[in-house]
């Protein structure tokens, strides 16, 4: 049977990570081995690991590119899932990666991200991973104002000149509904 790749995607604070470990432990039941990754940018935990806000964690191996991934995992002596945490953050090789990994093995493949940047536009290469998915979750998170269902990042520093990856948590970020997202100026 092919793997298939889920995407896991809204905005920060949403509960990507947890979901994910949530899907993790049904993969697990059935026999699967984990593996997950993270890009070196992504530097909220201070050794290799991948922490939920939810206080969950997973060991993870820290990547420049997919040119990082010990092929080795992806031989068939067992069925795995190989997991990206914020696929935004990588470049165009994800895609290639997930691509051949769907193509060639029987391995499942998990990708978290933002869908969106706090601009209110597609981030990286996220939109063409979730056009490729068998199953995308898209998660809301609750409005910071009126808590609604959120499915926008607001960056405090919301300048438009202001860099496009600033790596940060609840102190950069918050979670808005569409009515109480204020766009960059």
């Amino acid at each position: 049977m092919p793997g298939e790749l889920s995407t896991i995607v809204g905005p920060m604070g949403s509960g990507k990570t947890k979901f994910m470990f949530g899907l993790f432990e049904n993969y697990r039941k059935r026999g699967y081995e984990i593996h997950l990754f993270k890009h070196h940018r992504d530097d909220r935990d201070k050794d290799a690991v991948c922490s939920s806000r939810a206080g969950h964690a997973h060991p993870a191996t820290i990547l420049r590119d997919t040119s990082e991934i010990d092929r080795s995992i992806l031989d068939d002596t067992c069925r795995r899932v190989i997991a990206f945490e914020e696929g935004e953050f990588f470049a165009s090789d994800l895609v290639d990666f997930v691509r051949w990994v769907l193509r060639k093995t029987d391995h499942s493949v998990i990708v978290t991200g933002l869908n969106i940047d706090f601009k209110g536009d597609p981030f990286g290469y996220m939109p063409q991973l979730m056009a490729m998915s068998d199953e995308i979750f898209h998660l809301k998170g609750e409005c910071d104002i009126c808590h609604g269902f959120a499915t926008r990042t607001q960056r405090f520093d919301n300048s438009i000149d202001s860099p496009l990856i600033l790596i940060g948590g609840d102190e950069a970020y918050t979670c808005r509904c569409p009515e109480h997202y204020v766009p960059p100026s």
